[in-house]
């Protein structure tokens, strides 16, 4: 019998250590502080919650006393997830020495009521190595200082990450774990930071605070159509591309960069055969380098209707849908060149009527259905030389009227409508690289005695090198040039002062001089003379109603000296 009592009492003793020994099994729920007293005296050796802790009520609306933690100072492991929420009374966590968190950690409440309202700050969790899931802070309204969980890793899941909101009185988000967070793309690592106070009142705030981009790093290439879809969603807040952007055969469109303002390097859409619309970058300014669309079936650039400055070149070639270039009505500047080829369709280029300047070369070839270039009267400059080819509709390149100077060559070949080529006249150019003038197979072109031209021809063709052949009457080869050229007395062309007013002219045509006229001989864009007449006076007028409108030259001698001027006749 005694030794019957002895086992049984040595089983219950045993039994109670046991029991004294372990944690409760699953999820733990504390919301008054006396279950925070009681959880250590029912498990005064637990160290590790096998599910949830949950500290403070769900809902605010349950009142909540609890004040001290430090009963639960032997947890250092919590399986799940840690809340601290709706705790009225709480001040500090400072009794808290849990390491990790194998959940999400959740400190505040989930509504637009504030919670947690005395806590200040998390110093209690200043032991917490990780956090298996997201971070959540909200709704906190007097914590000031999160900097205890500056050491915490933590990995986003459920589509939260880190959030931090409506925390009123906290104005320091910048944990050096959570830039780094911060720094990667929003798509994968998901953040909400809004509602804090000054540098931590927005994402924006908080990277730069951090001192990091919120967009990617260099270049940019998109191969696919979701990889652009994807760019708004990774970075939401990046104007800028510190790169270039490359634009693969499988985009459609570039909606994706809806947001972006500028980029740096170039934007490169070099064989963009699935492209169809480019109205993702409407608030595009500026781009540092180059732009190119090549191959595209776009009808129309509208989407670069923003863009003000390019500083490199831009290309336009093989876009066989492109029926104009109004996108580009605000670009005042090219630095590089600009080239505009093999766009079938294209029969205009108005878009370009506040372009005043290109740095490089204008090349204008193989756009079949250009039938003016009056888009570029504002243009007054080219760095490089003036090319124009196998623009099987174009009439005349009346629109370069404005045109002063061409640093090197003038190269206008095979455009077989081209008729009138006079807009050049004002134009100053010089030889380069062995070509110098070239006009050949504009089987339209009669009229190339330009007082310009005439006195580049006049040097020798060693210097000034010259291919003129394959067009029309006057213009059919450099001799008939020179012998139109000597017939218009070029030598002395710049010697008087001519004014013709009105002009464009309807009925009479009013000359003014200087010096006295002698004769006045008004020819067609064929170089046939179709009014003439001797006069003796400084003002002289011509009675031109019975002439077809189009575009005339008229010839002013006074003695030996000669001025050449265009009209046109309405």
């Amino acid at each position: 019998m005694k030794k019957n009592i002895f086992l049984t009492t040595l089983f219950l003793i045993f039994a109670c250590a046991h029991a004294f020994a372990q944690c409760p099994p699953g999820n733990v729920t504390l919301t008054t502080q006396a279950e925070v007293n009681q959880f250590l005296v029912n498990y005064p050796n637990c160290t590790s919650v096998s599910g949830h802790l949950q500290i403070g009520p769900a809902t605010q609306f349950t009142p909540s006393n609890i004040i001290d933690l430090s009963p639960l100072e032997n947890i250092t492991n919590v399986s799940g997830n840690l809340y601290i929420q709706n705790n009225g009374s709480l001040q500090n966590i400072n009794g808290l020495q849990i390491e990790t968190v194998g959940g999400w950690l959740f400190i505040g409440g989930d509504d637009n009521i504030n919670t947690n309202l005395q806590l200040t700050n998390l110093n209690g969790l200043s032991s917490l190595a990780s956090v298996a899931e997201d971070i959540y802070i909200s709704y906190n309204s007097v914590l000031t200082d999160i900097s205890a969980l500056q050491h915490t890793t933590f990995m986003p899941l459920d589509g939260y990450g880190l959030t931090i909101i409506n925390n009123p009185a906290l104005a320091v988000c910048n944990l050096p774990n959570f830039c780094t967070y911060l720094s990667n793309p929003a798509g994968s690592f998901p953040r909400n930071i809004s509602g804090n106070l000054a540098e931590c009142i927005n994402e924006v705030a908080v990277a730069e605070a951090c001192g990091i981009s919120l967009c990617p790093p260099g270049n940019v290439t998109f191969t696919t159509q979701t990889q652009v879809d994807q760019f708004i969603i990774d970075y939401p807040n990046c104007t800028q591309i510190n790169g270039y952007v490359a634009i693969g055969n499988q985009v459609q469109n570039l909606n994706g960069l809806s947001n972006i303002t500028e980029i740096t390097v170039s934007i490169d859409a070099g064989n963009a055969t699935a492209l169809v619309n480019i109205n993702g970058l409407s608030n595009l300014t500026n781009v540092g380098q180059d732009v190119q669309f090549i191959n595209t079936p776009l009808t129309n650039i509208d989407g670069l209707s923003s863009l003000t400055n390019i500083v490199g070149s831009v290309v336009f070639a093989n876009n066989i849908a492109l029926t104009n270039v109004n996108g580009l009505s605000s670009l005042t500047g090219i630095g590089g060149f600009l080239s505009i080829g093999d766009n079938t369709a294209l029969t205009n280029v108005n878009g370009l009527s506040s372009l005043t300047g290109i740095g490089g070369f204008l090349s204008i070839g193989g756009n079949a259905a250009l039938t003016n270039v009056d888009g570029l009267s504002s243009l007054t400059s080219l760095g490089s030389y003036l090319f124009f080819e196998n623009n099987a509709a174009l009439t005349n390149l009346d629109g370069l009227s404005n045109l002063e100077s061409i640093t090197h060559d003038i190269y206008i070949v095979d455009n077989i409508a081209l008729s009138d080529i006079s807009a050049l006249q004002n134009t100053t150019f010089g030889p380069y690289d062995g070509y110098g003038l070239t006009i050949t197979g504009n089987t339209a072109l009669a009229v190339c005695n330009l007082p310009n031209f005439c006195t580049y021809l006049a040097n020798s063709s060693d210097t000034h090198p010259r291919i003129i052949a394959g067009n029309l009457a006057e213009c059919i080869n450099e001799e008939a040039v020179a012998a139109a050229c000597d017939a218009m007395g070029v030598d002395d062309f710049n010697n008087i002062e001519v004014t013709a007013y009105p002009n464009p002219v309807q009925s009479v045509l009013t000359l003014s001089s200087s010096n006295e006229i002698s004769n006045i001989t008004i020819v067609n864009m064929l170089g046939q003379k179709v009014l003439s007449a001797n006069v003796r006076s400084t003002e002289a007028q011509m009675d031109l109603r019975a002439l077809p409108a189009g575009s005339y030259f008229v010839k002013v001698s006074a003695g030996q000296a000669v001025k050449t001027i265009r009209i046109l006749k309405q």
